[in-house]
């Protein structure tokens, strides 16, 4: 999709996460991090740490996606049961002894008051109760 205006030149394909051909298979199961549009370009310096931070941002981002479901075992082969609401991690079968970790898609280990009800923004989150893993999506 084409936005023309008088004067400027711009580009047909504007997509992000996705190829502008329909039989291209490159970025088919891209996840978008961060979009951001700037007035001015960015120096080395604010690109590396200061505005994007990819000196940490990028090594999260890389860990994040190596964490599979084929890396442990799965959740639904524990007593375990995560589900999703609006906003909501919900882990039930915890007897109190577990060690709950939920991480975002860039890494960052999540803060929990309450591990059986975890608030969250919508988003991917991968779910480790003890030596069990899964990933949910929660809207």
């Amino acid at each position: 999709m084409a936005l023309p205006k008088s004067g400027l030149l711009g580009t047909l394909y504007n997509w992000i996460g996705r190829s502008c051909y329909a039989d291209n298979v490159y970025l088919r199961k891209a996840l978008v991090y961060d979009f951001r549009l700037y007035k001015t370009a960015l120096t080395d310096e604010q690109v590396m740490s200061s505005v994007l931070n990819v000196e940490t941002t990028i090594p999260a981002l890389n860990l994040a996606s190596t964490e599979t479901p084929n890396a442990l075992p799965s959740v639904t082969d524990s007593p375990y049961k995560v589900t999703t609401s609006i906003g909501v991690i919900n882990i039930l079968g915890l007897t109190g002894n577990e060690k709950v970790s939920v991480f975002d898609v860039a890494g960052r280990q999540l803060q929990m008051i309450q591990p059986t009800l975890i608030n969250v923004n919508a988003g991917v989150y991968i779910v480790r109760i003890d030596g069990y893993l899964t990933k949910v999506v929660v809207r």
